[in-house]
């Protein structure tokens, strides 16, 4: 494991001077992984070994009046992004230190989706679906669907809602606003510093001069604390009128690596789309009795390697029971025998487990066979996405066996592993 070189030592010394503490931990290379954070010394659990005040954060409060007034209603993100790109003259202080240690344009375009575009199939109609070798990226990301009995109309909501079409739109907006403030400004080197913001930043709810603000907008960016990798179990992180503070979840041995404590983002982007099929298969029998509304006024569903959560479960319940009945479930009223809680877990695994297995099995499938076969396209791109999917599948798998009936999940697990296929086509039926 190499020591960090002169730029992130020079870096280490300079957030310190802006008066950030660090305790026993150093950046480094983690071989195949490229930077992260390690222990210097042995480090108890509950140790904090990092405090990044409120002054050294870079917010909007950093950048100057002048600089500010060009850009009228720029979002948070486009205009962190324009100072970094077009008004460092403005900065009463230098950040050459810290930009020294950021990825370059080449690192980014190794692991950030929004910049593959170029590989992806192109959608023809909102029906369209992707052929059994071609790359695709999971649904909630790249917006497209092998399963054949989506609707295209949930095709067309899958695309425009997925994270991508998000990304791509909230970057041109952004652009066409600071293009106007900037005439002279280049995209190239805008977009490079907006994709540096979009992955470096850290979401806070700190008074600045710009209120009110979306969650969205809350976002500052972090020196130091930018080394630590993501991950769904790591150190925790609190946020208060000391600024951010970094404390270890449990012991770590010298040279171990830490990792910040995440909400699970794979759960946050793979399924977030849970609710576009969750009503694509039949009549509700509650459904009509209830309206739309109502469950849409629910939103949010979630997966998780723990089952699904309550609010899919409520709608999952739309299926099964009558109106009275789900009423009843929803307070918290309805004893469930074994036929009826049962009954539920077969529609969940119909109408979203499944489906979702089967993209993910069709997917590694694919996948595999173009890195067997050989591929144009890029060997980090490739790897990153079959790690996701093969990361979606195995999440799914464990919903299945941790949060359902004992007398239907053997059966669900035995049919995911061996008609994956037809599941797609849309011809199994427990």
């Amino acid at each position: 494991m190499a020591s960090p070189n002169s730029k992130h030592e020079a870096f280490t010394e300079w957030v310190i001077q802006r008066g950030v503490s660090i305790h026993n931990i150093q950046p480094a290379q983690l071989p195949g992984r490229g930077l992260g954070i390690i222990a210097q010394n042995f480090i108890k659990a509950g140790e904090r070994v990092v405090q990044v005040p409120i002054k050294a954060l870079l917010t909007t409060d950093a950048i100057p009046e002048a600089f500010l007034n060009l850009h009228g209603t720029t979002t948070v993100h486009g205009l962190l992004a324009s100072f970094l790109a077009f008004g460092q003259h403005f900065c009463k202080y230098s950040l050459s230190a810290w930009r020294a240690t950021w990825p370059s344009m080449e690192d980014l375009q190794s692991s950030m989706p929004l910049l593959w575009l170029q590989s992806f199939p192109e959608i023809k109609s909102p029906d369209s679906r992707p052929n059994d070798e071609q790359f695709r990226l999971p649904p909630g990301i790249g917006g497209m669907w092998m399963n054949a009995l989506l609707k295209p109309e949930y095709r067309r909501t899958a695309y425009l809602s997925c994270l991508l079409t998000k990304q791509r739109t909230k970057l041109e907006k952004d652009w066409a606003l600071v293009s106007q403030a900037i005439p002279t400004a280049s995209y190239a080197d805008y977009a490079y510093y907006w994709f540096i913001v979009n992955t470096r930043s850290f979401y806070c709810d700190l008074p600045t001069r710009l209120k009110p603000l979306t969650m969205d907008d809350r976002m500052v960016l972090c020196p130091f604390i930018d080394y630590f990798n993501h991950a769904d179990k790591g150190c925790n992180v609190d946020f208060g009128e000391g600024g951010f503070v970094i404390t270890t979840d449990r012991d770590y041995g010298q040279k171990q690596e830490k990792s910040l404590l995440y909400l699970t983002e794979l759960t946050a982007m793979i399924f977030s789309l849970s609710n576009v099929i969750l009503f694509s298969a039949g009549t509700p029998k509650a459904q009509n009795a209830l309206g739309e509304d109502f469950l849409t006024s629910l939103s949010n569903y979630i997966v998780n390697s723990d089952g699904v959560c309550f609010r899919t479960q409520v709608a999952i319940r739309t299926m099964t029971l009558h109106a009275e009945e789900w009423r009843q479930y929803v307070e918290g009223q309805l004893n469930e025998d074994k036929q009826t809680e049962m009954a539920a877990d077969v529609m969940l695994w119909q109408v979203i487990l499944a489906v979702f297995d089967a993209e993910a099995t069709s997917a590694i499938n694919s996948i595999e066979a173009m890195t067997r076969n050989g591929t144009d396209l890029p060997a980090a791109m490739m790897a990153i996405t079959l790690n996701r999917w093969r990361q979606i599948r195995l999440m799914i798998r464990e919903a299945v066996s941790n949060g359902m009936n004992n007398c239907t999940k053997r059966l669900c697990l035995e049919i995911m592993d061996d008609r994956s296929v037809q599941i797609l086509e849309g011809a199994v039926q427990l």
